[in-house]
């Protein structure tokens, strides 16, 4: 599957989403009892959703490593972020969407790069890349939906084929971050 063909099953399951989200609100007045449900903006819908980022850069001498997010911006009731080991953790079962950016500074010309989704311990999605040009960047997305029972978690790994050498993962709230929704 090619970077757009992803980003455009990635677009089509996020319209899906809030198709549905917008469905139900326009249902609230039929007296059904959404209690999940806020029914303020849209970006405020309560289902179970969080995301994180790293603030910071973070060194990576070619082996695959946790990406250790140390900053929430949010986190709803059926999500918690644990700081410490770097994970969501759902309290809820059911399917979720999980997507991730790694953005690499300065990646080297011909070396891959990759980022993993693991959930509790185990490759459950992944995605690379290879730089095909002298860039100053190189973001690696990965998006998968899972199935999550109560208490799994989910983590953010990510690698290159340049090691030892040692490149940036760079940290900023747009750069490289992870979010989690139930769908």
């Amino acid at each position: 599957m090619t970077l757009e063909e992803l980003i455009q099953q990635f677009n089509n399951l996020k319209n899906e989403v809030i198709d549905f989200i917008q469905k139900v609100k326009d249902h609230r007045h039929l007296g059904h009892d959404f209690h999940h449900i806020n029914y303020g903006d849209l970006d405020d819908v309560a289902i179970a959703h969080g995301t994180v980022y790293l603030s910071g850069n973070q060194s990576n001498n070619g082996t695959i490593a946790k990406v250790t997010f140390n900053t929430e911006l949010f986190t709803t009731e059926g999500i918690t972020w644990d700081s410490v080991n770097s994970r969501f953790t759902v309290t809820e079962a059911g399917k979720y969407l999980v997507t991730s950016i790694v953005y690499w500074g300065n990646p080297a010309v011909t070396n891959r790069y990759a980022s993993y989704i693991y959930k509790t311990g185990t490759v459950a999605g992944r995605s690379q890349l290879q730089c095909s040009i002298d860039a100053n960047d190189l973001a690696v997305p990965v998006h998968r939906i899972v199935s999550l029972a109560v208490g799994n978690y989910i983590e953010i790994f990510a690698g290159h084929t340049n090691g030892p050498t040692s490149h940036n993962i760079s940290g900023t709230e747009t750069y490289s971050y992870m979010s989690i929704a139930k769908v």
